[in-house]
């Protein structure tokens, strides 16, 4: 069924139109609308409806019209609804569209612009492709998503926007917009758009240049570390260089008459990351509490203030005068001083008097932080202050102790800054070693022992035993002839050790495999308790092959069941226990030996092949 039903209102001429029991069309200054659903207030323009569309050049889409008294709301362009509409030069969207359809004005290539308003969130596929006299185009900032091609082949087009709710650019969608020379980005973070197809802006001109918001250089790539040429060149967005921004850097104060700024760096083309310095220069007998941003935040307190520009800014500089108070306080003693009240930067002098029997120790400031032990104490006052002056009494006791020994001084109770002496004798079979305080921490191993005394102090006097006991071993293959036994402290000890037939002494080493001498006999000085073994090996001392080969050029470790030999291909390998025992004796063929070696210390010893080499592996569990 159909009817036409002509209403006035708003000088609009409307001719309403039901083509079938679903939907009605209504015709509103030769435009056609569809409603969908009666019992909706929405209506949209669809394809073909609009073939007929008489109006030469300007497109004007209404908001909202009445029909049948009920107001409908137009909330969409459907796909192709404008298809090939060449002698449209203009075209107004109403406020209420929000969503533009699938090539609802491809080909309309008379159309030289076109504002999208902010009730449209999507923009179709082919949308306005092939619209080759549109020179540009305002997307609104509710926008969040632009179709495949949806500006494609827009060859006149010279700029774009795109705002910061599009989430989503679809593939080629500004694709052969060939006079494109500026893309205008919102986003603060490229990451804030979540898909972006490749080939968005393909066959664009070489000469794009991308417009990011002002501060946001570091999330597109800004590099801090980098040059500023470095980043000109190196920021790119889809492939296309981003322009830089310029920033402006403003200074001011609180008051002129008490101070003025200077700066270096300022100029009219700082780009980000510019490195700026201001200077205050406060008037005399004022100075610069703090510099704030045009918000009165605070920015520094140091001057001069060296900062790298990051976003446009006005700055201040804030002066105060300098007159400041200082408060002093002190028990068991007094303090004079030479004032109260300072200017900024003035001297101060405090002296501390002690009551009697007391000493002064040193000046803190109002949080307990010490200041100085000087006294009288001179400073430079540059605030407020309160400093309190510390005494103790001078009257110290040092005590004494001793094991193995006795300890003798010259008084028990001391002034501060007096000078004690502690003497130590020790029992017989005994030697003196060290002096330590409470903590048993080391003072000294000098005897008579000086010292200033400034505490109550204790002092313990440590004695050692003075004889030590030497146990020589032998390996396999010879014996100990002399030296075991015990000796005193610091005397002469000579082992001797004398190898079986068909053997000969190589070196004595200690309880940690260590080699110690390869003299025999053995002359040391006996400090301590010792532990020495004598090792053999098989053949005569000084035969052909026995030179010592060094640590570079050959070297030995054990590895998973694999004993490592390293430069020593061809040569006799004997192995032994820390104790002396020979463990293992093999012709070196090759650079590994399996064997199972339970964990230790050994002894290498090889002869033969490039020379003789000793030296110790360890074996982990």
């Amino acid at each position: 069924m159909r009817r036409r039903i002509v209403l006035a209102g708003l000088c609009l001429a409307c001719v309403f139109q039901t083509m079938e029991a679903e939907t009605v069309d209504v015709t509103v200054n030769n435009l056609v609308y569809t409603i969908g659903d009666l019992n909706s207030n929405t209506a949209s323009i669809v394809q073909d409806k609009n073939r007929n569309y008489s109006v030469d050049s300007a497109l004007v889409i209404q908001a909202e019209f009445i029909y049948d008294g009920q107001r409908f709301f137009v909330t969409e362009i459907g796909d192709n609804a404008f298809y090939r509409f060449r002698r449209i030069k203009s075209v107004t969207i109403p406020n209420s569209v929000t969503s533009i359809g699938k090539c609802a004005f491809e080909y309309c290539d008379s159309l030289p612009s076109v504002t999208i308003p902010n009730s449209v969130t999507s923009i179709g596929d082919l949308a306005f492709d092939h619209c080759d006299s549109l020179t540009s185009v305002t997307i609104s900032n509710s926008v969040t998503s632009i179709g495949d091609l949806a500006f494609g082949y827009c060859t006149s087009l010279t700029s774009v926007t795109i705002p910061n709710s599009v989430t989503s650019i679809g593939d080629r969608a500004f694709f052969t917009c060939q006079n494109l020379q500026n893309i205008y980005l919102k986003w603060d973070d490229p990451n804030m758009c979540t898909f972006v197809e490749p080939g968005v802006f393909d066959y664009v001109s070489e000469d794009c240049k991308v417009h990011i918001p002002k501060s946001s250089e570091k999330k597109y790539g800004w590099d801090s570390n980098a040059t500023w040429k470095s980043n000109a060149e190196d920021m790119k967005w889809q492939g296309y260089p981003i322009a830089l921004n310029y920033y402006a850097v403003a200074t001011q104060t609180n008051d002129l008459a008490m101070g003025h700024v200077t700066d270096e760096g300022i100029s009219d083309d700082m780009t980000y990351g510019t490195k700026v310095k201001l200077t205050a220069n406060p008037v005399d007998n004022y100075r610069l509490v703090k510099w704030t941003n045009a918000k009165g935040d605070s920015l520094s307190a140091a001057n001069p203030y060296l900062f790298n520009v990051t976003e446009d800014m006005t700055i201040q500089a804030h002066f105060a005068i300098n007159s400041y108070r200082v408060d002093l306080s002190a028990k068991n003693g007094t303090i004079t001083s030479d004032n109260s009240t300072y200017t900024h930067g003035a001297e101060a002098k405090v002296e501390a008097s002690p009551n009697t029997n007391y000493r002064f120790v040193k000046w803190t400031d109002a949080k307990g932080d010490s200041l100085s032990i000087d006294n009288p104490y001179t400073f430079i006052v540059t605030s407020d202050m309160a400093i309190q002056a510390h005494f103790v009494i001078n009257s110290y006791r040092v005590n004494l102790s001793a094991e193995n020994g006795t300890v003798t001084s010259d008084n028990n109770t001391y002034t501060h800054g007096a000078r004690a002496m502690a003497e130590a004798s020790p029992y017989a079979g005994h030697h003196f070693v060290k002096w330590t305080n409470m903590e048993g921490d080391s003072l000294s191993a000098a005897n008579p022992y000086t010292f200033v005394v400034t505490s109550d102090t204790a002092i313990q006097a440590h004695f050692a035993i003075s004889s030590y006991q030497v146990d020589l071993f032998a390996s396999e293959n010879g014996r100990i002839k002399s030296g075991g036994g015990i000796y005193v402290y610091n005397t002469e000890a000579e082992a001797s050790a004398e190898a079986d037939s068909g053997y000969y002494f190589v070196m004595w080493i200690n309880g940690a495999g260590d080699s110690i001498s390869t003299d025999n006999p053995y002359k040391f000085a006996v400090k301590g308790k010792t532990s020495l073994t004598a090792v053999f090996e098989k053949g005569y001392k000084g035969d052909t092959g026995n030179e010592v080969v060094s640590g570079g050029e050959a070297r030995v470790y054990y590895a998973e069941g694999i004993l490592h030999l390293v430069g020593l291909e061809g040569a006799d390998i004997s192995v032994y226990a820390i104790d002396g025992r020979q463990i293992l004796q093999f012709k070196a063929n090759d650079t590994e030996h399996p064997v199972a070696l339970p964990a230790g210390i050994y002894m290498l010893n090889a002869t033969g092949g490039k020379g003789r080499h000793v030296a110790k592996f360890v074996v982990k569990e």
